[in-house]
């Protein structure tokens, strides 16, 4: 059994339905993969995230079809991007109207920053830092936007006070409730187990009666049971059969007929014992080991989910115009798999591998990367482990 199951040897990657969670640090990773998480969604919201979208009249009757078009595909970017963000994240963008403008505002706002952190961390591996009175500020927050914030603090600090003062009453009040009820099971407690007692001496006898007269009930239902089947069945097996903390029940078969001859009986019920496998929606994780196990294994996970996405990765993509309006539809429908690829395949790498990759523009040079860094690592471990080395 267990020897069916070690091809459960990765860990689920993320679902390649959700998109990644930005929090407010490591800005360049997170926007690198929400831009292909957005492409293989739908490869028309990130052109609405580069070419914006101005709004035009409220009322629908008053708009185009084009213009509705623009206005759905940028109601649905904006939820993309509001679903990768965090509540505190969430704050600094939740006044953009539109999903151009609170892209922008999120480079503005973190990839100077995260430039920054980084540029410190660099000087601060060769002299001490420097502190200055005002670094606890962040360039980011205006004045009127910092006293905003103080206000919503101390709002938040006077509830939560008030709301400590309600349950500590409640505490109080109902504390000696709950001890005048605890006595009050010690004493009912102490009366039940008396009340048993008696009446175990009193009906002992009876109790008594019923047991040999249930003993020798078995034993008459026990004797109609196995009338003829001494002369037509044999017992397999004298012991129940156990299968990962199940139990099933013996089999009785035909006298003359072994064990091999009952096997499709047998194979009927082993299927119980098996556990579950690992789900088929979620890629199989790469940590940076076992690489020939986990290449097998993706490529056929890839190939179910869409072939065509193998092809482009065996094929290649070669990048054209950036504008929808000046591409043919056969590149468009090979870009949208060129993003859909890459999508899937960054689903199915941890953080530490995904950085050695980050860098590339096709779904092929990415498979080709991985292949080059880790194939010659993987085979190095395996002769390192051979007997005698």
């Amino acid at each position: 059994m267990a020897s069916n199951q070690s091809f459960v040897g990765f860990e689920e990657g993320r679902s390649i339905t959700c998109p990644p969670l930005f929090k407010g640090d490591t800005y360049f990773q997170w926007c690198h993969q929400m831009e292909f998480f957005i492409k293989a969604l739908d490869f028309d919201l990130w052109e609405i995230i580069e070419e914006g979208f101005v709004e035009g009249p409220k009322k629908k009757k008053n708009r185009s079809s084009k213009d509705m078009g623009k206005a759905k595909l940028n109601a649905k970017a904006m939820h993309t991007l509001i679903c990768g963000l965090n509540d505190d994240v969430f704050k600094n963008v939740s006044s953009c109207k539109s999903a151009k403008e609170m892209w922008e505002k999120l480079e503005k706002l973190y990839k100077k920053e995260e430039m920054k952190c980084a540029k410190v961390d660099d000087k601060s591996a060769h002299e001490e830092p420097e502190v200055s009175s005002n670094s606890y500020i962040s360039c980011s927050y205006s004045f009127d936007e910092l006293v905003f914030e103080f206000k919503n603090h101390i709002l938040k600090n006077k509830k939560v006070v008030s709301n400590l003062k309600i349950q500590n009453d409640l505490i109080s009040k109902t504390n000696d409730e709950l001890e005048a009820k605890l006595n009050e099971f010690e004493q009912n407690n102490v009366n039940l187990q008396n009340l048993l007692q008696s009446l175990e001496k009193d009906h002992q006898k009876e109790v008594d009666d019923l047991k040999k007269e249930k003993d020798l009930i078995s034993k008459e239902l026990e004797k109609k049971n196995n009338f003829g089947k001494s002369n037509f069945y044999v017992r397999q097996s004298s012991a129940p059969r156990f299968i990962k903390g199940k139990c099933f029940r013996s089999i009785w078969v035909p006298k003359g007929l072994t064990s091999t001859t009952t096997g499709a009986m047998a194979s009927n019920q082993s299927f119980v014992g098996f556990e579950e496998g690992r789900s088929i929606t979620c890629p199989h994780l790469f940590k940076g080991d076992s690489y020939f196990q986990w290449c097998h294994q993706m490529e056929f996970f890839i190939k179910a989910l869409d072939f065509d996405l193998w092809e482009i990765i065996e094929e290649g993509f070669v990048e054209g115009p950036k504008k929808k309006k000046n591409m043919s539809s056969k590149d468009m429908g090979k870009a949208k798999l060129n993003a859909k690829a890459m999508h899937t395949l960054i689903c199915g790498l941890n953080d530490d591998v995904f950085k050695n990759v980050s860098s590339c523009k096709s779904a092929k040079e990415m498979w080709e990367k991985l292949e080059k860094l880790y194939k010659k690592e993987d085979m190095k471990c395996a002769k390192d482990k051979e007997p005698g080395k």
